[in-house]
């Protein structure tokens, strides 16, 4: 990114290109401030834009979706299995 103060303009670059975006941004549209970047992000962007990048994203959000829920559902069917109803314990005392 490279910064002309005399003209009030930002040139600008992604990830997945080498040479400089084609137009130019004025101050006058910015909004706020960046806070962080993320190096390489442009990259992931560039590969979910093809067939094969879109399916190996999707199936790790997949992954993650079923890890997450995963050990709740596995530790409620082992407490069906060992502790009796709550039913039966009210009438029992």
């Amino acid at each position: 990114m490279k910064i002309d103060t005399q003209k009030q303009l930002i040139y600008t670059k992604g990830d997945a290109n080498n040479v400089q975006d084609g137009g130019t941004t004025p101050y006058s549209r910015l909004i706020g401030k960046p806070m962080f970047s993320i190096p390489g992000m442009g990259y992931l962007t560039a590969m979910m834009n093809t067939r094969q990048g879109l399916i190996i994203v999707a199936t790790l959000f997949i992954c993650m979706v079923i890890l997450t829920f995963l050990p709740d559902l596995l530790m409620r069917k082992g407490k069906n299995k060992s502790e009796p109803a709550l039913d039966d314990q009210s009438k029992g005392g």
